[in-house]
This record gives structure tokens, sequence and C-alpha cells, in this order.
């Protein structure tokens, strides 16, 4: 072996590994140096992918927070990070009266009415368990009173518009009344107005 094929070729006897010289046209360091790169991209692409998957994991787990009231324990957090406070959503349940829906055709107008007081009656109940949430501010607290005071007043005028058809079509159903609301409400026609029809 002369010189210069031992600086080319040196043989590791230990290992049984041929080292090549950097001048070498297959160098390992060049393949090193390119598997390195290809490596460190693609761990980076990996670390975006992950970072994106942890904030989706993120935006579900808050969804799903402001459904139970409670954040998840798998909830993805950064060192040091607190987990985020999130209110519940109140939803609102609607259910009508079935008899309502599959009503005979013979007074169409009457059923839209009636039945349109059966939803707004769930909507003023939803108004109203909306009113009584606690830890609200003064102003959403008046805000949902207001609205809980118009919803209330809508049954109200459909009750009336159902008792008025229900005259002049001479139908003798009762009228549907509305659910005792714990706001102030002041019955004007009480036991004087009863005692008054029966003189």
């Amino acid at each position: 072996m002369t010189a210069i094929e031992s600086k080319e070729e040196i043989s590791d006897s230990d290992s049984g590994i041929i080292l090549h010289s950097p001048d070498s046209p297959t160098s390992p360091v060049k393949d090193l140096t390119t598997h390195t790169r290809a490596l460190k991209l693609k761990h980076q692409s990996l670390e975006e992918r992950l970072e994106l998957c942890l904030l989706e994991l993120r935006k579900l787990c808050i969804r799903e927070a402001e459904l139970t009231g409670s954040i998840p324990s798998d909830f993805p957090l950064m060192p040091d990070e607190k987990p985020p406070r999130v209110r519940r959503r109140i939803g609102a349940s609607f259910k009508l009266d079935e008899g309502l829906i599959h009503q005979d055709q013979q007074d169409s107008e009457l059923q839209a009415l009636e039945t349109d007081l059966a939803v707004q009656r769930q909507i003023y109940e939803a108004a109203r368990k909306l009113s009584l949430e606690e830890n609200l501010s003064k102003p959403q607290k008046k805000s949902r009173l207001q609205q809980c005071k118009r919803e209330e007043k809508k049954v109200k005028d459909l009750q009336e518009a159902v008792f008025q058809h229900r005259i002049k079509s001479e139908c003798n159903s009762p009228c549907i009344s509305i659910s005792s609301s714990p706001s102030k409400t002041s019955d004007d026609s009480s036991l004087s107005d009863v005692v008054a029809l029966d003189d």
C-alpha cells in the first residue's frame, strides 16, 4: 500500500470499517451532512404538524368545556400555563305538545296560534332560566330580565289571541295558561273580578 492509497483509504482493523478521506468523491461525511439535513427538515415538519394538532385539540377541549362546564384532563398546557376559565353555555331545549302537532286540520288558524303559543312559552321559559343565572353583571342581569319580560308579554298576547279566536269559533277547549314565573307580575283580574261576575 502506497502513501497516496493510505491517505484515501484507512482501514480500522478493530471494527472492519473502511474510512474514506474527506477529499474522496463518495465521502461519508457528505452523505452524513445530507442525511442530517434531511432529518432536521423532517423533524421540523413533524414539530409544525404536532403544533397544529395541539391547537386543534385545544379548540376541541374548549368546546367540550363550554358544554360540560369543566376543562378536560387531557387539555394541552404549555409549561407554567394555567388552564383557561371557560363559561358553560346554557342551551335551551324545546319540547312541543305532540297533540298540537298532530291535530286535525279543522281550524288551521287556531292550530297555528296554539303552536306559536307553545313555542313562545318554551322561549319564555328559557329566557326566565337565563335571567335567574348566577354570577351575572348588573347590565347582563338587567338585560336578561328585560328580555324575560318581553317574552312573557308575547306569551300573554298569544294567549289573548287564542282566547279571542276560540270565542269567535265557539271552541270549548280550555285556554293554555302560562307557567308561574318568579318575576314580579301583577294579576289585576283577581277574586274581585270573579265576585263582580257572580253578582
